[in-house]
Parts: C-alpha cells; sequence; structure tokens
C-alpha cells in the first residue's frame, strides 16, 4: 500500500523542485502514513508522471503555469520561473491520458501542467502530457445526492477546503486489487465524513469534476 503525497499534484504548479522528490517516491513505492500525514491508498491513477528511472535534471521536463494567450495549437504560459513559456501542441500531445475531461475547452487563465522537451532555453516546450487545472482532493465528504448517473457532494480538503464534487459515470473508481472501472459499472456507496481521495479537474464555476475516485 503507498501512499500519495499531496506535493505531487497541488504544489507541481508552485514548486518543480517540491514535485520531482515526491514522484521518485512515487515511482519507487516509497511514502509511509506517518511521514505523508495522508490516507492510503492503492493507486496512483492520472498524477503528473513520475521521472523514468536513472533520469537526471528531470525537473527540466517540467513546466507549469496560467495560460496567458490561446491559440491553439500554441499555448502561451506565465510561470514563475522562466517567465512566459510558449507551448507547442501536436497530434501525439497525450491530454489527460485521453480521458473525457480532455473535451473540455482550455481557456485563459487555466493552471496548466505540462511534461515535455524544452527548447529555446526553456522558453518553449513540445508538449508529450498535459493536464488543465489538476487537483488533488483529500477529506471528508458530506451533503452526498444523486446527479444524473452519478453523485454530487461537498468533501472539506485540508488545504482547500469545502468544494463541490460531481462524480461522472466516467470518473474511475479504485478497486480493492487496483483496479479502475468506471462509476457506471461500479457505483459506490458513499457516506456522510466519509474519507476518500478525489483526482480531477477544476471547473470554472470552481467545482471539481472527478476523473479518479479512492476510497
Amino acid at each position: 500500500m503507498s501512499i500519495v503525497s499531496r506535493r505531487t499534484v497541488a504544489k507541481v504548479g508552485l514548486s518543480l523542485v517540491a514535485f520531482v522528490p515526491a514522484a521518485r517516491a512515487l515511482a519507487a513505492g516509497g511514502g509511509s502514513p506517518s511521514s505523508a500525514g495522508r490516507m492510503p491508498i492503492r493507486s496512483t491513477a492520472n498524477l503528473p508522471p513520475p521521472p523514468p528511472p536513472g533520469t537526471s535534471l528531470v525537473i527540466d521536463k517540467f513546466v507549469s503555469g496560467n495560460v496567458v494567450a490561446l491559440s491553439l495549437p500554441q499555448i502561451r504560459i506565465r510561470t514563475e520561473a522562466p517567465g512566459d513559456v510558449l507551448l507547442y501542441l501536436s497530434a501525439t500531445t497525450d491530454v489527460w491520458e485521453g480521458r473525457f475531461v480532455r473535451t473540455i475547452p482550455i481557456e485563459i487563465g487555466d493552471r496548466l501542467t505540462v511534461w515535455g522537451t524544452p527548447r529555446n532555453g526553456a522558453k518553449a516546450f513540445d508538449v508529450e502530457k498535459l493536464w488543465i487545472n489538476i487537483v488533488n482532493l483529500i477529506g471528508p465528504i458530506s451533503r452526498i445526492q444523486p446527479e444524473g448517473q452519478g453523485l454530487r457532494f461537498s468533501q472539506r480538503d485540508r488545504h482547500m477546503g469545502a468544494t463541490a464534487v460531481r462524480i461522472d459515470p466516467r470518473t474511475l473508481i479504485a478497486g480493492s486489487a487496483g483496479l479502475r472501472e468506471p462509476y457506471s459499472s461500479r457505483p459506490i456507496a458513499l457516506r456522510e465524513a466519509q474519507v476518500i481521495q478525489v483526482i480531477g479537474r477544476r471547473l470554472k464555476d470552481g467545482s471539481v469534476l472527478a476523473t479518479d475516485v479512492l476510497t
């Protein structure tokens, strides 16, 4: 059983330096409930990829920032360092692992996390993997109610406070054997005050559309 530290997602946009050790530990299966202070889970779900084994200076493969200009297949983001970066998307760019949230249009102000190949002194990136407004919530849930063919509830995350979360029929639910099945095939009976982990995409209204739920 492993622990996914919040550093793996929540701080990837704020500190790539903080992300790399966490990702390396993830790749090695490291971590413990006492060291991470988080609930144990069975899967890493759709977190940004851990560094390839043996790769040095892997931090150079990541960049994160907010969209300031958009003219697909090019996107300009503003980062803390090295400043504005021009992203080049291609037909082979993997957006959210091809998941259903990739169909939501990218807009000015969105927070992008990118894995790719830098060029021009890291002022440009050929994007291999892309996540938009990715969040990692851990905490108790309340006000659970059906919504269409899915669910809606409020989750209180220690760092982000109360957040409205939606489970879509296509949201993947982690099973006991580490398998993931869509909610439509594996509906779960959540209960008040249950602590779960949600990985998903934050929407414009502030709610989170869950791509993965780990109970």
